[in-house]
């Protein structure tokens, strides 16, 4: 079993939000005397949120992306869309795919009238202390 120590906040909003919404770009390093060395650095991600109203098929996600340069982003890992009123957590495994130096989580929202989105929360789970700055 792989167990995360470590918690940095990529992304938090009590609400509401109803518009596409870019959290921080943080640089990704790991702490002098880490446990591990970035080769054997496990990283996952813990999204969740709440989704209500909006109209015309509304619809809510959070995207992890990531940066060689912190301008260029690619999606790392996405969570299920929620297409009704709800909520959703989940954890996000990203091990097959080697983690670039930048990272920011964002919050996609969509339909006819967007929803509005609560209790918004990414965070970076590792079983080694880093430092986002």
């Amino acid at each position: 079993m792989r167990i995360a120590r470590h918690k940095n906040t990529l992304l938090s909003s009590a609400g509401p939000l109803a518009v596409d919404t870019n959290g921080t770009t943080y640089r990704v390093e790991t702490q002098p005397g880490a446990e591990v060395d970035e080769a054997e650095l496990d990283v996952r991600f813990y999204v969740g949120w709440t989704q209500a109203d909006g109209a015309t098929s509304p619809t809510s996600q959070v995207v992890i992306q990531h940066s060689p340069d912190g301008v260029t982003w690619v999606t790392l890992v996405s969570g299920t869309q929620l297409t009704a009123s709800g909520s959703q957590a989940q954890v996000l495994d990203s091990t097959s795919i080697s983690l670039m130096p930048f990272v920011r989580a964002i919050l996609d929202v969509g339909g006819g009238t967007a929803p509005n989105v609560t209790n918004l929360v990414a965070y970076m789970l590792s079983n080694s202390p880093l430092t986002l700055r």
